[in-house]
C-alpha cells in the first residue's frame, strides 16, 4: 500500500512539470513562423512568392514538383 501512495505522489509531481513544459512549447511556437521554407522547384515552372504570413503558389505547367525542407502553417497563416 505504500508503493502505490509513492507512486501517485510521484505523479502528482509531473504532471504540472509536463503541464509547463506544453505551456513554455505553446508560447514559443507561436512567436515563430512556421511558413513553409525552402522550396526547391524539381519539376514544372512554379513562381513561388511569400511575405510574413501568406505564401502564394502558382503553378504555369501541367504537373510540378516542389521539394520543400520544411513544411507547416500556423494559425494566422495562409498557403494559396
Amino acid at each position: 500500500m505504500k508503493k502505490q501512495m509513492d507512486k501517485s505522489r510521484t505523479n502528482a509531481l509531473l504532471v504540472p512539470a509536463y503541464t509547463v513544459a506544453f505551456s513554455v512549447s505553446v508560447a514559443f511556437s507561436s512567436l515563430a513562423h512556421a511558413s513553409p521554407s525552402g522550396a526547391n522547384v524539381v519539376s514544372g515552372n512554379v513562381d513561388i512568392k511569400q511575405n510574413s504570413t501568406l505564401t502564394t503558389i502558382n503553378q504555369h505547367s501541367n504537373a510540378a514538383i516542389i521539394d520543400w525542407q520544411k513544411f507547416g502553417i500556423q494559425r494566422g497563416e495562409t498557403v494559396s
